[in-house]
């Protein structure tokens, strides 16, 4: 995208001089690009340098611009200056973003656009009121409350727009879909209402407006990629609570399909990217599909499904190995447990560990000369991983051993 803005950026500057109107543009593409890369810094001065070049611009002027995607650009930079900002401070940026949003809001209208504008600004202003009731959650609840109530109204009059004009299945729907999802996943607990559930319906249909409903399976027409893996990940989050409260094998079956779909995505988006490190941010989120994969064979294990150790071995590598591996081809991950064995010695082990956070287990693959074996053992605390961490930083030996021997009994020992 940046090659694509900095190429129209050096044609409009053949045309027009820097302080052209028109030049608004050239900040506001790099300004839009630092803000994509959280660079509060760069994507700031490049939004003030837009912005001056924006006053006292005739009607016409401002049209010709498209002057209201420029307002929510900007909006969405100086959303960045909030930082660790005190809660006054932080109230007071989230009003200015939204004067921002409001201003774009005002001249559709005045200027009767078509009403398919309105949509994505609607979005961003409930985002404002999204993150702030996340803010505020824990220091003032009817005030997390209000903002709730502020959000949700803003992605349902998004939702509404994009769905008159371009029906039920529209990547823009998906994503007001998952934020109303994430809303509800991190709203007030005394509201009064169920939460969970509403949670659930929001990341369901997230999920069937970005690929089409169950009437279709053709991934390859899903713009937002990693957006679907977002709402994916959290609606198969809330199929393992299910099935873990429940027990039904519905659950299963709907974790089953939901998996295996996901992966098919994640297999584009993989094969689509450049990038060796494509997984990069995935992994941070946690939305790569394999976990859930893993999860599934280990609880069909506990019904007596048993799994085959070598294609868990597969699975495991699409889950942790991809970004140490020197290629972005998806046959190079495929190493055998032959392979291993072959390269091991009769006295070594290759040994890996898998969090499974869906089920709250830890899954170890064993690998020796011989055989290939899989253990299921109980999830370990984090903060004794910290402490090991700490330990070794701070060079604390007796907090190191203390330590690394809890962990060893619980690890190692079993297998």
């Amino acid at each position: 995208a940046l090659d694509q803005w900095m190429h129209s950026i050096d044609l409009r500057k053949l045309k027009y001089s820097e302080t052209y109107y028109q030049s608004a543009w050239n900040y506001a593409l790099l300004a839009k690009y630092y803000t994509e890369r959280i660079n509060p810094t760069l994507a700031v001065k490049y939004a003030d340098s837009c912005e001056s070049l924006l006053y006292g611009l005739e009607p016409d002027e401002q049209k010709i611009l498209e002057i209201w995607k420029i307002w929510n650009i900007l909006g969405q930079c100086y959303k960045l200056k909030r930082g660790n900002t005190n809660p006054k401070l932080h109230s007071k940026i989230y009003a200015e973003v939204r004067g921002y949003y409001e201003k774009s809001v005002t001249f559709i209208k005045e200027n009767k656009l078509p009403k398919i504008h309105l949509a994505h600004t609607f979005h961003l202003i409930g985002n404002t009121h999204n993150d702030q009731m996340w803010s505020s959650n824990k220091t003032n609840s009817s005030e997390a409350i209000n903002h709730y109530d502020k959000a949700n109204y803003y992605y349902d009059r998004a939702i509404q727009i994009t769905r008159n004009r371009y029906g039920n299945t529209h990547p823009q729907i998906a994503i007001s879909y998952l934020t109303k999802g994430l809303l509800n996943i991190y709203a007030p607990k005394n509201k009064g209402i169920n939460t969970d559930s509403l949670a659930q319906i929001g990341f369901e249909k997230s999920v069937e407006a970005f690929h089409g409903g169950d009437q279709t399976d053709n991934f390859s027409k899903i713009d937002f990629k990693k957006d679907y893996l977002m709402a994916s990940h959290y609606l198969r989050s809330i199929y393992f609570k299910l099935y873990k409260t429940k027990k039904s094998e519905y659950n299963l079956d709907k974790l089953t399909i939901l998996t295996d779909k996901s992966i098919e995505i994640w297999n584009q988006y993989y094969n689509e990217s450049k990038k060796v490190s494509a997984n990069l941010n995935l992994a941070i989120y946690r939305l790569l599909p394999f976990s859930s994969k893993l999860s599934l064979q280990v609880l069909k294990n506990d019904k007596g499904e048993l799994y085959n150790p070598d294609s868990l071995f597969t699975i495991i590598q699409h889950y942790k190995a991809y970004d140490v591996v020197n290629s972005s081809k998806l046959s190079d991950l495929q190493i055998t447990v032959t392979q291993v064995q072959n390269n091991l010695r009769h006295n070594e082990c290759y040994v890996d560990f898998i969090i499974l956070h869906e089920i709250d287990k830890i899954l170890a693959t064993v690998i020796t000369k011989e055989e290939n074996k899989v253990f299921e053992l109980p999830n370990i605390e984090t903060s004794l991983y910290k402490e090991l961490s700490i330990a070794i930083t701070t060079k604390d030996f007796k907090n190191y051993i203390t330590t690394a021997s809890i962990l060893y009994k619980k690890l190692i020992e079993p297998l």
